[in-house]
């Protein structure tokens, strides 16, 4: 989404800018604490019933996945003790349906805690940059934006 982006250039994205924006729509869907409710979802029913492998390379599609995506991520990162307690409850809940989940025939080994999620996540980043290629570093100022929206940044 931002690949190839001149972060030094004085037309560079501005994070608190685009955060205080999206705060602001935020407000206007409502209810801030629920990230299923505040994200807006994507819908590609429009394009499709079943979406083949093909499909997801199109990049009408795939855009609408990242900003999704971006989205999300941006809110969980701005709101980090919502989402902490957003997913605690729903794990909670998750758990409490196992035995209707098995009843019915789902296969599901187990409900993946926060930090079991939160530590999977890196090693797929791990698994991507080891196959695929690996990451660029994070530009300084993007860290510096995000450090002064309060969002702290692991050396």
């Amino acid at each position: 989404m931002f690949r190839g982006t001149d972060w030094e250039s004085k037309d560079a994205m501005n994070l608190g800018a685009e955060v205080s924006n999206m705060k602001k729509q935020w407000a206007e869907r409502g209810n801030s604490d629920n990230p299923r409710e505040i994200v807006k979802p994507v819908k590609f029913s429009k394009h499709s019933e079943v979406m083949t492998m093909k499909q997801l390379k199109d990049k009408e599609i795939s855009h609408a996945f990242e900003v999704y995506c971006y989205e999300s991520l941006i809110w969980g990162l701005v709101n980090p003790d919502n989402f902490k307690t957003y997913y605690l409850a729903n794990e909670e809940k998750q758990r409490e349906k196992m035995p209707e989940y098995k009843k019915a025939g789902l296969v599901v080994d187990y409900i993946p805690t926060l930090d079991q999620i939160l530590k999977e996540g890196e090693e797929i980043l791990k698994g991507y940059e080891k196959e695929i290629r690996e990451l660029s570093p994070t530009p300084k100022k993007l860290q510096n934006d995000a450090i002064f929206l309060g969002i702290k940044i692991d050396d």
